[in-house]
């Protein structure tokens, strides 16, 4: 289970048990990780009454699930096709894989929160659909191209592996 899960049934849990001390901890937590996602809270303090918690809470649980929601629609989106994998043996046996925008994505949500973070994988998420927007314009590409590997080696270090056949992939097209 990743962290999102984990916080949703944090959320979950401080609102059955009716805990004040964990819906703290919880609207803490999530301004520090999640903020960029759900811009609501930007004006929290630890000084409020313990109903505008519960209703900071909400908010909270609410943006968390939406996130979920997102990750799992692109999952299945990216589950719905299916890479291609050819293989040729003659004298040395060699494999070519054609690597998809969606099997990129599938792999993109399996890499593990611990290694990027759910903001980050949905920010890449948003560049690679970027780029497959921008096929047609070859300039336009090479912009988006140029934008994402840039911000992958400054964000998203361990993300590099798995985008980088799709990135790659797509810019040779140009020159085919």
């Amino acid at each position: 289970m990743g962290q999102l899960e984990d916080l949703i049934l944090k959320c979950d849990r401080a609102f059955s048990e009716d805990d004040q001390s964990m819906m703290r901890e919880i609207c803490t937590q999530y301004m520090f990780g999640y903020d960029k996602q759900v811009t609501a809270l930007t004006s929290w303090s630890y000084d409020e009454m313990s109903e505008e918690i519960k209703e900071r809470l909400k908010e909270i649980r609410s943006g968390l699930a939406a996130l979920q929601e997102k990750r799992d629609y692109d999952l299945a989106l990216a589950k719905a096709s299916s890479s291609s994998v050819s293989t040729t043996a003659n004298a040395t046996a060699s494999v070519s894989v054609k690597a998809s925008f969606s099997n990129t994505m599938s792999q993109l949500w399996q890499i593990p929160d611990e290694d990027l973070e759910i903001q980050k994988k949905d920010e890449l998420g948003k560049k690679l659909q970027d780029i497959e927007a921008k096929k047609k314009d070859a300039t336009k590409l090479v912009e988006a191209c140029k934008a994402l590997a840039d911000w992958m080696f400054d964000n998203a270090i361990k993300a590099i592996p798995t985008v980088m056949p799709y990135l790659t992939q797509t810019v040779q097209g140009l020159f085919s």
